[in-house]
């Protein structure tokens, strides 16, 4: 399975060549770009890279249509596209370039300084913009020949560099074909979705599931990457599916609350319909956890979330909630072609979805890849039916002096299970239980006398459900939220 081949099947299918809107956050129009179109540009952009075999090609750019075109391009030639992150500083984006060996880059917008600095490095002809005039790709793709290998390096994606170093994660065209295959074969999505994806498609879940998979799936895609426009697009577009992230997932059921409690004479269908739209029929969400207690509230509104577990070096998704009902605290059942079994309390992973490794980082992959398995780093369980349930990270583990270990996002799930509490990061401070907690300043229960007291009570019913050794011993209350990575996670 190449791309190549998933490609020309697509241009040659009428009905899954639908159009694509694509949003111009620059001047407020939906452009419409046909899936034939963004192939036949692809062709165009392949002969600027018809290389050497296996050159390393930056991609900066936002999703779009043209990413597609330039994605595909890449890939297709033979070469490794290499995800570069439009949120991220210069100076990661220069060590990413150097790190990886990049030798082109290609880019939507960029600023000058950066530009002026990658073409000093790399030459002012490899640093490409996405919209520079090239001969038309028409008729091009009966001369096309695929010369790729599936099992060879296609892109470099790097990891949300949490507790460490963000590493590049090297996948092979098989790694990223079989997760969107699995993905579509889960039965979510009809050749008559609308897509609105508001994730970054340097992320694995934003390439993968929200665009990748939206493209080949088929139906129309909506591109936004401006959360302040999100409402308005939502409006505009009358979205089907919504991909997002968990804290914008928070923002959106704060909304249907909102109009809950103001229009008390709406159902709460008609409230989802009013907040986003008509066509709504779930939300996918990657990136970070999802607090259980907004998935059953979403359902309430007559929403279901498609969540899941998955990891960058997984191509990403591993488990998934199916339609079908589901403890909301599971992060679902294994896809069609991944294993997983539990070693020692954590998870290990196989299939044709597990990265080829760490690149240029030999020691850092036999630590994590061993006999076809892949250590996941994360602590679960399997229930009776195949459901996985997550307990922690166990780099993430507090190890106190008496030997006892605690799982932090286990407490800190306990805590944000109130209302009153928007964040929590729990951590060990002097061989002790501490927690940093978030309140919500709306909650109706609060006054400003009575702050402290109500979240004592909360951390008290937490602690009457943990085990002496990993309760609370002391907590502050916090206004500033609490610090998160580009993809929404904790930074700890």
């Amino acid at each position: 399975m190449t791309f190549w081949a998933m490609i020309k099947q697509i241009y040659k299918d009428d009905e899954i060549s639908a159009c694509m809107d694509i949003f111009d956050d620059k001047n407020g129009e939906y452009l419409k770009t046909s899936r034939k179109e963004v192939i036949e540009k692809a062709l165009a952009y392949a002969g600027l890279f018809s290389r050497e075999k296996g050159t390393r090609i930056g991609i900066y750019m936002d999703g779009q249509a043209a990413w597609l075109s330039v994605f595909f391009a890449v890939v297709i030639t033979g070469n490794v596209a290499v995800l570069l992150d439009k949120r991220l500083k210069a100076d990661t984006i220069l060590n990413y370039v150097s790190r990886t060996d990049t030798k082109i880059v290609v880019f939507d917008e960029i600023d000058s300084g950066l530009q002026e600095r990658l073409s000093e490095s790399l030459g002012n002809e490899n640093i490409i913009s996405c919209k520079k005039t090239l001969p038309g790709g028409d008729g091009m793709l009966s001369l096309y020949t695929d010369n790729t290998d599936e099992n060879e390096p296609c892109a470099i994606l790097f990891t949300s560099g949490t507790t460490g170093i963000a590493r590049g994660v090297i996948l092979s065209q098989k790694n990223i074909l079989t997760n969107i295959m699995d993905t579509i074969e889960l039965g979510c999505f009809s050749r008559k979705e609308r897509f609105f994806s508001m994730l970054p498609v340097a992320h694995a879940f934003g390439m993968n599931q929200a665009t990748l998979a939206a493209f080949f799936n088929g139906g129309s895609m909506l591109f936004s990457n401006s959360p302040l426009t999100m409402m308005d697009n939502i409006h505009r577009f009358q979205p089907s599916v919504v991909l997002t992230i968990p804290m914008m997932l928070e923002f959106l059921y704060k909304k249907l609350i909102y109009w809950e409690k103001k229009s008390p004479e709406l159902d709460s269908i008609d409230i989802a319909h009013k907040v986003l739209g008509k066509n709504i029929r779930y939300i996918g969400v990657g990136g970070a956890d999802i607090n259980p207690e907004v998935v059953v509230g979403l359902r309430r509104f007559g929403i279901f979330i498609a969540s899941g577990y998955g990891m960058t070096e997984t191509s990403p998704l591993i488990t998934s909630v199916s339609f079908e009902k589901m403890d909301p605290s599971s992060v679902g059942r294994p896809l069609k072609h991944v294993k997983i079994k539990i070693v020692d309390g954590e998870i290990y992973v196989s299939g044709p979805s597990v990265m080829l490794g760490y690149d240029k980082d030999p020691e850092a992959t036999n630590k994590v890849l061993k006999d076809g398995w892949f250590k996941t780093g994360d602590l679960g369980y399997l229930n009776e039916k195949g459901e996985l349930f997550l307990k922690g990270r166990s780099k993430n583990l507090i190890i106190l002096s008496n030997g006892e270990n605690i799982s932090p996002e286990y407490v800190e799930g306990l805590l944000i299970r109130n209302q009153c509490i928007k964040e929590a990061r729990v951590s060990e401070r002097n061989d002790r239980i501490f927690a940093e907690i978030v309140v919500e300043e709306d909650f109706s229960g609060f006054t400003k006398e009575n702050q402290e007291e109500t979240i004592k009570i909360v951390v008290k019913n937490v602690n009457n459900q943990l085990p002496s050794y990993s309760q609370i011993m002391d907590f502050v209350i916090t206004k500033e939220g609490l610090a998160r990575n580009l993809y929404g996670k904790l930074v700890r």
